[in-house]
């Protein structure tokens, strides 16, 4: 991890060391699997969903681990094309502190609500077994926003050849990245803080 305040960061260290023998990249090689996504994709302007597409084969539960690794409290990513006019939407959902609403808040037996901090991560959430011993009160916030137009590489049309398709998935992994670090990195400063 680059930072601790890192929101995201892509692992072509790892992507490399690990591929398969005679290949170059762990990330090509799933993009090669699931060539068939990328023919899929029938738009005028096919950017965001390519860029879409293109996310989620570099992320789990598609690539485990996976290429676009991220910080601790960030907990989802969505990234999808707009289908109202075609730009890409971003939704971040980040673990936070209990609201001051909430503070005090005790479950119906009377008895104490856990926060974070399984034995897994420090912003796992509880597991079937943890329930068994306890309630738990978990919050996070969302973040929803449009990229910016011009934020991802220009694609007119899908390629079809495997060098192409890694090519550009490879550009629209790095510009989302960039995408969401400029937004997330922000507020997650201000929850490390």
């Amino acid at each position: 991890m680059p930072d601790p305040t890192t929101p995201f960061w892509l692992d072509w260290d790892y992507d490399r060391d690990n591929a398969d023998t005679g290949t170059q990249s762990r990330y090509g090689n799933y993009l090669r699997q699931d060539a068939r996504l990328f023919a899929e994709i029938d738009y005028d302007d096919p950017a965001a969903a390519f860029a879409a597409t293109a996310w989620r084969i570099a992320t789990g539960p598609v690539m485990s681990p996976p290429l676009v690794r991220c910080h601790p409290r960030i907990l989802g990513t969505v990234l999808q094309r707009n289908d109202w006019d075609g730009g890409m939407l971003a939704a971040v959902r980040l673990a936070t502190g209990l609201p001051s609403t909430l503070a005090g808040a005790r479950p119906a037996d009377g008895g104490y609500y856990r926060g974070y901090g399984s034995t897994w991560g420090p912003y796992d959430g509880p597991s079937e077994e943890d329930l068994t011993k306890g309630s738990y009160l978990l919050a996070e916030a969302q973040v929803l926003w449009q990229l910016p137009p011009g934020a991802l590489p220009m694609i007119c049309k899908v390629p079809t050849g495997q060098d192409e398709i890694f090519r550009l998935a490879a550009g629209c992994v790095r510009a989302l990245v960039g995408e969401l670090n400029r937004h997330v990195g922000p507020l997650l400063e201000r929850l490390e803080s």
